[in-house]
């Protein structure tokens, strides 16, 4: 594998890249780039720390209200029932109590999921650009493009973590399905405008079709983006521009994505 530098480039797509040269080409260009890609990371970080922590603080706040109110709505049925029936009450203030809690939780997941996306989906058109040539990354990269495809950016985002997070509760291999499966339906409608479902479609049916590339790579970014919570910043803007490079070579960088 060769060391020499990438070049600012566009691709055709329509490949499935060997892994290894496409790591080798991602870190060559990121070393040579790592204080614009570490600038935009940290814009995005100081928009969204204190917008996630405001949204966790408020989830808290409606579960210990709602575990309050169940509680003397169940003291409050069983006031009303007989004797006998007394413990219905409370067994079921319980019952709606856990059923609340589950839907607040998936609720607050894609509430943040919907928050984050489209800061998320507007870096990653702003790392495509600049891996293009087209415009080197800065502190308000992460802003450039909020408001484009915003609709389908947030239900897409909403979908995906919800869908994530239940195959998660799973145990642990049902939680490498949407790794493999849906690691590019985000990238398909950031940067080729793709409704969400569209999104979700398409990056299903090619990781079908490929499954052991998909596979490989979704297990390597996987790997990637646990090790990135240990390099603040830097560690996660490799990731995104190693999978925003991979989706260019699969689908490329025409107004329409390349499926063959």
């Amino acid at each position: 594998m060769s060391d020499a530098p990438a070049p600012p480039q566009t691709y055709t797509g329509g490949e499935l890249p060997d892994i290894g040269e496409l790591l080798s080409e991602t870190l060559t260009e990121f070393m040579e780039n790592i204080g614009p890609y570490a600038m935009a990371g940290l814009g995005q970080m100081l928009l969204l720390i204190p917008l996630i922590m405001v949204v966790m603080v408020g989830m808290y706040a409606l579960i210990a209200v709602g575990i309050f109110g169940v509680v003397i709505g169940g003291v409050g049925i069983a006031a009303v029932l007989p004797e006998e029936l007394a413990g219905l009450g409370m067994i079921v203030g319980q019952l709606v109590l856990m059923g609340g809690m589950g839907v607040a939780f998936f609720g607050a997941i894609g509430f943040i999921g919907a928050i984050v996306a489209p800061v998320s989906a507007s870096l990653v058109r702003a790392v495509a650009a600049h891996q293009r040539g087209e415009k080197t990354l800065e502190l308000t990269s992460a802003f450039s493009s909020l408001t484009e495809n915003v609709g389908a950016v947030i239900a897409g985002a909403a979908i995906l973590s919800v869908v994530s997070m239940g195959l998660a509760m799973m145990c642990y291999f049902p939680a490498l399905l949407p790794v493999i499966f849906l690691s590019f339906a985000a990238p398909l409608i950031a940067l080729h405008g793709m409704g969400a479902m569209d999104g979700i479609r398409t990056a299903l049916a090619h990781a079908r079709a490929h499954f052991q590339w998909h596979a490989m790579f979704g297990l390597l970014h996987l790997v990637m983006l646990m090790a990135a919570g240990s390099i603040p910043v830097v560690g996660f803007m490799f990731v995104v521009a190693f999978q925003v490079r991979a989706y260019r070579r699969v689908f490329g960088d025409g107004s329409e994505p390349v499926l063959a």
